[in-house]
């Protein structure tokens, strides 16, 4: 079975419950790493200025509030290469789980591949899950 590394649960440590509660289930039947949770406003500022992998600057994003109302997460495989950013079908795989059991609980999660929840999949953070506030 799947479980978590100390950097995984570290960041999951600085998110809001209602994520933990999410992504401590989702361990059970998927195999992920978490990237991030909680940003600060030097995390922010090169995830925006130099990464270009956040579209908003301190303090707009969810990331910016301690618990963090956002994590982003990355399916894990156990064949090298652990990570493939590109691996659509995994990403779309992984984001089943969560948003069922996000559904099964009552909480209400956005998905950075579909953030204006029309159920099309072109929207371009894949790895993003956010709660709906």
């Amino acid at each position: 079975m799947p479980k978590y590394g100390t950097e995984s649960t570290q960041i999951l440590k600085r998110a809001d419950t209602r994520l933990q509660y999410i992504f401590n289930e989702l361990i059970h039947h998927y195999d992920v790493k978490l990237l991030c949770s909680y940003r600060d406003k030097v995390g922010q500022d090169k995830a925006f200025f130099v990464d270009h992998t956040s579209k908003l600057v301190w303090p707009h994003s969810k990331h910016n509030v301690l618990p963090s109302l956002a994590v982003d997460v990355v399916p894990w495989f156990v064949a090298e290469p652990h990570i493939r950013y590109k691996d659509k079908t995994a990403f779309a795989y992984m984001a089943g789980h969560i948003m069922m059991i996000a559904a099964n609980a009552d909480i209400k999660v956005r998905w950075g591949a579909d953030f204006d929840m029309d159920t099309i999949l072109d929207d371009w953070d894949w790895g993003h899950f956010e709660l709906v506030t």
